[in-house]
């Protein structure tokens, strides 16, 4: 993990601004896989974090990861668990909404 969940502080500016999820150092080219299955509700590029997929699981429940260098699935597609979502850039971003709300992504991680 290269950048944890939480608000972030700009030591120049002194402003805080949000980040509701993790980024992770990847290998480019890695496959990025679902953490758990879903209905694919966006796979397209997203201004600021690149192309992006987020799912749409059971119980309110999403997930979004950002900072691909390649699509594998499109929108509407239904995945199961561990399904390729892309390939990573040199970066991911990992995100968890529950009820449009961001939790921690660790807090789930077994």
């Amino acid at each position: 993990m290269t950048v944890p969940f939480g608000p972030r502080r700009d030591r120049r500016y002194g402003t805080t601004t949000p980040h509701h999820g993790i980024e992770l150092a990847t290998g480019p080219g890695a496959e990025v896989r679902a953490v758990y299955a879903g209905k694919v509700a966006f796979a397209a590029p997203f201004e600021g974090y690149g192309p992006t997929v987020i799912l749409q699981h059971t119980g309110g429940v999403f997930t979004l990861y950002a900072g691909l260098a390649e699509l594998r699935v499109a929108r509407g597609d239904v995945v199961p668990l561990h399904a390729p979502l892309g390939a990573a850039s040199e970066r991911l971003y990992f995100e968890i909404r529950v009820d449009n709300r961001p939790e921690n992504p660790l807090s789930w991680i077994r």
